[in-house]
């Protein structure tokens, strides 16, 4: 009796391809199929319990090859992707570990990617597409600031773009409301795009509760936030000894950024790039969008960087907003830990007022 409905519901499964994955083919299960009915039609308790055991072989054999993760989640990029789900696994995190009302916290989401592929920076450069969270807040929860993007790496050759591999956080500020002692639920909806030779859009439906006293975040998961804080681009300042002033050239207009001092260059960075990456500023162009290397002089604490960077302004672009230019100065390649870089955000005029 036992046999015959595991029979069943094989032969069922087998019919709607359901356990597939679970098998090198469908042959396969069929094959096993066909040996069950064999051992049941021979009444043969030893021969059922034979079947048995090569069905227990055949699905620890094909969980071996679809290389599972522990939890039991396929690891990412086991299996041929077909939407972007197969590639990236999200979640959403508390990064403090109390709440205070009427305080800032701050939600992490985590972003890890299969081997070999990539996800975007806020400016993904030549093509793609910048990962994307919206929240669904209690009442008295505000949203503060945009996502923030720690330091990107930037990928390829000919088509250059800026964006993450392997793992990555991205932060996101909230304020709670004056009145903050219960749980509340917070539910979100992560977007990105991933990418090698082809590129697949992927999105999670998250949730995470949110109290006075959090819960402890995973090692791994700890990890990766950590690093993406560490790698957060700092905003320039005037108190750094820094210039930025708008020039006109034979090619056109130009930002041109000045660095000096130990305040932003330190020890050992004149023998490492420095280079500017263009943001996101609608109306303003920044050439080809590729990196602007910097020309360096001088040493120690008279080490100087001096980066002009093309500009292509066109206010009828700006969408209503601002004439701006932004991006980031990155000191060396993004590889050691002493490696930094740091935030512009420049306020134009229009063209014809230059």
């Amino acid at each position: 009796m036992g046999c015959s409905c595991v029979l069943r519901g094989l032969e069922s499964l087998a019919a709607h391809r359901i356990i597939r994955p679970y098998f090198d083919t469908i042959t396969t299960m069929q094959t096993t199929v066909s040996f069950l009915k064999w051992s049941v039609r021979a009444q043969d308790c030893v021969r059922c319990i034979l079947a048995a055991v090569l069905l227990g072989a055949l699905f620890a054999g094909s969980t071996a090859q679809a290389q599972l993760m522990p939890g039991g989640s396929t690891k990412l990029g086991a299996v041929r992707p077909s939407t972007g789900e197969d590639l990236v696994r999200a979640s959403l995190w508390v990064v403090e570990g109390k709440i205070e009302a009427s305080h800032t916290f701050t939600l992490a989401l985590v972003l890890e990617v299969a081997p070999t592929w990539h996800v975007y920076w806020r400016n993904p450069g030549d093509s793609g597409l910048a990962p994307s969270l919206r929240l669904n807040l209690p009442e008295g929860f505000v949203a503060e600031g945009p996502l923030e993007f720690p330091r990107p790496s930037v990928l390829g050759k000919t088509d250059i773009v800026y964006g993450y591999e392997g793992k990555v956080a991205l932060l996101q500020r909230v304020r709670a409301p004056k009145e903050f002692s219960a749980q509340q639920h917070i539910t979100a909806k992560a977007t990105w795009m991933a990418c090698k030779e082809i590129c697949l859009i992927g999105e999670a439906d998250l949730a995470i509760e949110v109290a006075p006293v959090t819960r402890v975040i995973p090692r791994p998961q700890r990890d990766v936030i950590d690093a993406a804080r560490f790698t957060m681009p700092t905003a320039l300042t005037e108190a750094s000894r820094w210039s930025v002033h708008v020039e006109r050239n034979a090619e056109g207009e130009a930002i041109a950024l000045s660095l000096r001092g130990k305040d932003v260059l330190k020890r050992g960075d004149s023998q490492r790039a420095i280079s500017f990456i263009p943001d996101v500023t609608p109306g303003v162009g920044y050439g080809e969008g590729k990196p602007v290397v910097a020309l360096l002089e001088g040493e120690g604490e008279n080490l100087s960087a001096r980066i002009s960077v093309p500009l292509e302004v066109n206010s009828a672009n700006a969408l209503s907003s601002p004439l701006r230019a932004a991006g980031l100065i990155l000191i060396g390649d993004g590889t050691h830990s002493t490696d930094h870089c740091y935030s512009v955000d420049v306020a134009l005029t229009a063209p014809t007022s230059l």
